[in-house]
C-alpha cells in the first residue's frame, strides 16, 4: 500500500491516465465528454518521457476525461524540432460502459509556439490562443489556422491563460466554422504581419474588454468572408476586422453592428479596401466610429443589403474612403443618428463614383448626419424615398442634415420628396434637405415635391452650386445646374446658382437651364447669379454679384415652367418677398400662359417691378410681390 500511494500521484505527475504515447507524432487522450482525441504532429517531436511536458492536460469531466489546457512547443527536450509542424486534433465518440460517449469534438486553451513557425494547424473544436513565429518574420509564422470556433468557450478550457493570440510573422489562412468570440488575434509585425485570407462560418464577436472579438493584420488582408455578423462590444476596438495594409475583398452575410466603446464593430483598412458585401444592416453604436466602415485611401465599392444607420456615436454608422470611394448601394434607408457624422457616406478627399440608396436619405439631429458628400466629383445618386433634413429643438447650431454635396455632382434622382425639418431650438438649422455642389449639378429630378419648413424658424430647401470649375471665355456658359424637374410642388425652397456651400454669394457668370415644376411655386427663390444686399431676394436692391468667377459669361435662367400657380405667402401679416432672378430670363411659363420678357440682357429690370400674379391678370395673393427681375 506505501508503494502503491506514492507511485500512483508520480504516474498521475508525469502521465494522467488517459493521455498516452502512441508514437513520436501522435498522442491520444479521453476528453472531458468521452471522445477519445488524436493529436498528430507533422514531425516527431514526442517521446515517453516529454509528453505530459508537451501536452498539459487536467481532470475536468465526469467521466474521468481531461481538458487540454495546453500544447507547448516551447519546452525543452523535444525529440526534434518543432519549426514548421503541423497540428491535427481530431475527436471521435467512445462506447464507454456500453454507452456512446462523445460529441466529436476537442476544445485546446492554447498552443503555445512562441519562437516557432508552424504549419497548418487544424482544431475539431474551440481554440482559445495560439502563439506562434519565430524572429524571422519574413518566413510565414502560421501556414494556416482552421477551428470550429475561436474564444466561444472563453478561458474555461485554460489554466492562467487569455485569449490573445500573437502570430509573428504572415499566416496564410484563417478558417473558423463557427464564432469567433471575445479572442483577439493579433498578426503582426509591420508588412511582414499578413493574413491570406479570412473565412468565418459564424460571427465575429466582441466582449466588454479591448480588442476583445478582433482580427488584426499589420500588414495586408486577402478575402474575407463572414457568414454571420461583425458585432462591437463594451471594449475599445471589439467586434473588429482590420489590416494596417490592403484588406481584399470582404462579404459579411448578417450585419455590420457598432458597440458601446470606440471603433467597437467596424471593417479598416490602412490601404485600398476590395468590394465590400453586408446582406443586413451597418447599424452605429454609442460611441466613436463605432458600426463603420472606413479606409485611409480606396473602397472598390460597398453593398448593404440593409439600411445604413447612425448611431449615438460621433461618426458612427458610416462608409469613410479617404481618397476614393467606388458605387455605394444600399438596400433600405440611410439614417443620420444624434452625434455629428452618424450616419454618413463620404470621401473626405477626393470622389465618390455613385450612390444608390433604396429607401430614403434622412437626417439626423446632429451637423453631418444623413449626408453623402465628395470632396472631390460624385457620380450619379438615385434615392428611391425621400431625403428629409433632420430637425433640432436645443442649443447647437446644426447643419448639413439630410445633405449631399460633391464639387460636382452628375445627377441626383430623389423618388420622393426633398423635405427640410423643423427648427425650434434657440440656435440655427442651416442646409436641413440640400443639394449643393462646390462646382456645378448635371441635373436634379426629384418625383415628389420640394418642402421646407415654417415650424418655428424658417427652414428652406436648398439646391445651390457655384458654377463650372474653368470657362472659356469663347464659351460665354458657366452652367451652374444644368436641369431641374419637380413632380409636384415647390414650397418654402431657395435655388441658387452662383453660391459656395456656404451659401455665401461667389459667381455673377452663374447659369441655370431648364426648371419643370409640376404642381404650384409657392415662396421659393430661383437665383442665378444675383445677390441680395439689405434685404432678401425680390426687393429693390439686389444686384449681380460683386467680382464673377471668370467674367465671361452672363447669369441666367433658360426657362422656368410652372404647371400650377406661383404664388408668394398666404400669411397676410408676412411681409416677405419672393424672387427668380439673374442677368437674363429666357421664358417663364405659369399654369399654361407665358409671362411677357423683353428680349436681351437686363430689358426686365427690377424698377418694372413686374409681379407674375400681375403679369396674368390674377392680381397678387397676399398684397405682397413676387418678381421676376433682369438685374444690371
Amino acid at each position: 500500500m506505501k508503494t502503491t500511494s506514492l507511485i500512483e500521484p508520480l504516474e498521475a505527475r508525469i502521465a494522467p491516465a488517459t493521455l498516452a504515447f502512441i508514437n513520436p507524432t501522435t498522442a491520444t487522450y479521453s476528453d472531458v465528454d468521452g471522445d477519445l482525441v488524436t493529436v498528430k504532429f507533422s514531425k516527431g517531436i514526442l517521446s515517453a518521457g516529454n509528453l505530459a511536458d508537451v501536452l498539459i492536460t487536467a481532470p475536468a469531466g465526469p467521466l474521468g476525461g481531461e481538458q487540454l489546457q495546453k500544447i507547448d512547443l516551447t519546452i525543452i527536450g523535444l525529440a526534434a524540432s518543432p519549426d514548421g509542424t503541423a497540428i491535427a486534433i481530431t475527436a471521435k465518440p467512445q462506447n464507454i460502459a456500453s454507452v456512446l460517449r462523445g460529441d466529436g469534438l476537442a476544445n485546446v486553451g492554447h498552443i503555445d509556439g512562441t519562437g516557432h513557425d508552424l504549419g497548418a494547424v487544424k482544431i475539431v473544436g474551440d481554440l482559445g490562443q495560439i502563439d506562434a513565429g519565430d524572429a524571422t518574420t519574413t518566413t510565414a509564422a502560421l501556414k494556416s489556422l482552421n477551428a470550429l470556433s475561436i474564444g466561444q468557450l472563453g478561458t474555461t478550457t485554460q489554466a492562467g491563460g487569455d485569449l490573445h493570440s500573437e502570430i509573428k510573422g504572415a499566416l496564410g489562412s484563417l478558417t473558423v466554422g463557427g464564432n469567433v468570440k471575445g479572442a483577439f488575434i493579433d498578426v503582426t509585425p509591420l508588412v511582414d504581419g499578413k493574413i491570406g485570407s479570412i473565412t468565418i462560418g459564424g460571427s465575429v464577436v466582441g466582449a466588454m474588454a479591448d480588442n476583445t472579438g478582433r482580427i488584426s493584420a499589420s500588414g495586408s488582408i486577402g478575402k474575407v468572408k463572414v457568414g454571420g455578423n461583425i458585432e462591437g462590444g463594451g471594449g475599445f476596438a471589439s467586434g473588429r476586422i482590420n489590416a494596417g495594409g490592403a484588406l481584399g475583398s470582404v462579404t459579411i452575410g448578417g450585419s455590420l453592428l457598432g458597440g458601446t466603446n470606440v471603433n467597437s464593430g467596424s471593417l479598416v483598412s490602412g490601404d485600398a479596401m476590395g468590394a465590400v458585401k453586408i446582406g443586413g444592416n451597418i447599424q452605429g453604436g454609442s460611441s466613436t466610429s463605432a458600426g463603420a466602415i472606413g479606409s485611409n485611401t480606396t473602397i472598390a465599392s460597398v453593398t448593404v443589403g440593409g439600411s445604413l444607420i447612425g448611431g449615438a456615436g460621433a461618426s458612427s454608422g458610416g462608409i469613410l474612403a479617404s481618397l476614393a470611394l467606388g458605387p455605394v448601394k444600399i438596400g433600405g434607408d440611410v439614417r443620420g443618428g444624434s452625434q455629428s457624422g452618424a450616419g454618413r457616406i463620404i470621401s473626405p478627399n477626393s470622389t465618390i463614383a455613385s450612390v444608390t440608396i433604396g429607401g430614403s436619405l434622412i437626417g439626423g439631429s446632429a451637423t453631418d448626419t444623413g449626408i453623402i458628400e465628395s470632396v472631390g466629383a460624385l457620380g450619379a445618386v438615385k434615392i428611391g424615398g425621400d431625403v428629409r433634413g433632420g430637425s433640432i429643438s436645443g442649443t447647437a447650431f446644426t447643419q448639413h442634415t439630410g445633405y449631399i454635396h460633391g464639387a460636382r455632382i452628375v445627377s441626383v434622382f430623389i423618388g420622393g420628396s426633398l423635405i427640410a425639418g423643423t427648427d425650434t431650438s434657440s440656435s440655427s438649422l442651416v442646409t436641413s434637405a440640400a443639394i449643393v455642389a462646390d462646382d456645378d449639378i448635371g441635373s436634379v429630378t426629384v418625383l415628389g415635391s420640394l418642402v421646407g419648413n415654417r415650424t418655428g424658424d424658417a427652414v428652406d430647401v436648398t439646391i445651390s452650386a457655384r458654377g463650372q470649375n474653368g470657362v472659356s471665355a469663347a464659351s460665354k456658359t458657366d452652367v451652374a445646374i444644368g436641369k431641374i424637374t419637380i413632380g409636384g410642388r415647390v414650397e418654402f425652397a431657395t435655388i441658387l446658382a452662383g453660391y459656395d456651400v456656404l451659401l455665401v454669394a461667389q459667381n455673377a457668370d452663374a447659369q441655370v437651364g431648364t426648371v419643370t415644376v409640376g404642381g404650384d411655386w409657392i415662396s421659393s427663390h430661383l437665383i442665378a447669379g444675383v445677390q441680395a444686399n439689405t434685404g432678401g431676394f425680390g426687393d429693390r436692391d439686389d444686384s449681380r454679384i460683386t467680382g464673377g468667377k471668370d467674367n465671361v459669361a452672363t447669369s441666367k435662367i433658360a426657362s422656368l415652367i410652372i404647371k400650377g400657380s406661383a404664388l408668394g405667402t398666404l400669411d397676410s401679416i408676412d411681409t416677405a418677398l419672393f424672387g427668380i432672378e439673374a442677368q437674363q430670363l429666357g421664358k417663364i411659363t405659369i399654369g399654361g400662359t407665358a409671362v411677357a420678357l423683353v428680349p436681351g440682357v437686363s430689358n426686365d429690370l427690377f424698377a418694372a417691378r413686374r409681379v407674375l400674379g400681375a403679369a396674368l391678370g390674377t392680381g397678387d395673393i397676399d398684397g405682397f410681390d413676387f418678381h421676376a427681375i433682369e438685374v444690371i
